[in-house]
């Protein structure tokens, strides 16, 4: 390979160069004889070809913990960056720009971390994008709430999470996705009338045509009827798949009706507890199957598959 190379310098020896680079980067610099150090870079080709195998800022630290004189006065030299044909405003804050550059990089390459919630949901989704979507696993990360406890969850935790991460100045993106209903709207309603940084998005699980004309009942008039309950009951059980969703006697488990949110005049829904526990428990065993290899092929992964797609295009 070739590196920058010094006129004034003979042509170095590539094998030579390459071994003195491999001594320093497997050497303890803290213990390292000076000597040892003055003996591989007094040529200065060496210092020039460790720009191929370090950043420039861990390279700069190694030139002043091995300078000769430890109490000798460091300048940097930006005689280049003024004069002819240099046009910089001293009054720019230069550094913060290329700072906000670079963490832009970084946070491009980090996971996306997504705050669900509570533990129950970001489990059902993390296993479930494992089948869905497994090429995205380890580029998609959902928030852990904490193995073992009995954290709070609903609209409100997540929204807990959601300012902490901002005011923590997270490299990472990350979305706050809730349940699409009538709950959930009400309670981050005000959060999203705020304005986020960039790095971040607030998001409820999409509409699902499952969802358009589901069965319904309403406990105060005793009235069974299909109605679209996007937005109002959506919570991630009904995004399991209507197998698991469906009860032994063949028919949809139906959202239960309750109380009109104040604000946004949405009728909360939700299954029955026993029909929670249900659709998770059969979403548990799909799930395994998948695993195992033992799935049918019939089996619905729609709602799964339109929530991580929803995260995939939030930054769209």
């Amino acid at each position: 390979m070739e590196g920058p190379q010094n006129p004034e310098l003979a042509p170095p020896d590539i094998e030579q160069v390459e071994r003195d680079v491999r001594f320093f980067l497997s050497s303890d610099l803290e213990t390292l004889p000076y000597s040892e150090f003055k003996r591989v870079s007094d040529s200065g080709v060496l210092i020039d070809f460790l720009h191929w195998y370090m950043d420039t800022r861990s390279l700069v630290r190694l030139l002043l913990h091995w300078a000769p004189d430890q109490n000798a006065r460091i300048a940097l030299d930006l005689s280049e960056l003024t004069g002819c044909c240099v046009e910089l405003d001293p009054t720019k804050p230069y550094a913060s720009q290329a700072r906000a550059e670079q963490l832009a990089v970084a946070t491009t390459n980090l996971p996306l971390v997504v705050i669900t919630e509570g533990s129950t949901d970001a489990r059902l989704l993390s296993e479930g994008m494992k089948v869905t979507h497994p090429h995205l696993v380890d580029f998609i990360r959902f928030f852990d709430y904490g193995a073992g406890s009995r954290p709070r969850g609903g609209a409100d935790a997540l929204a807990e999470v959601f300012k902490a991460f901002v005011a923590a100045g997270i490299g990472n993106r990350f979305v706050a996705i809730a349940d699409n209903d009538a709950a959930a709207h009400e309670k981050l309603l005000a959060l999203k009338k705020n304005r986020w940084p960039p790095t971040c998005r607030i998001l409820h699980y999409p509409t699902l045509p499952l969802l358009q004309a589901y069965p319904t009942y309403d406990p105060a008039t005793g009235i069974s009827a299909p109605a679209d309950v996007n937005g109002q009951a959506g919570s991630l059980e009904l995004y399991l798949g209507k197998d698991t969703l469906t009860d032994t006697n063949g028919d949809l488990m139906p959202v239960h009706w309750k109380a009109f949110e104040p604000k946004t005049g949405l009728r909360q829904g939700t299954l029955s507890g026993p029909g929670k526990k249900a659709a998770q428990k059969r979403f548990e065993a799909k799930l395994k199957a998948a695993r195992s290899g033992q799935a049918v092929g019939i089996e619905d992964w729609s709602g799964i598959s339109a929530i991580i797609e929803s995260i995939i295009r939030a930054f769209q």
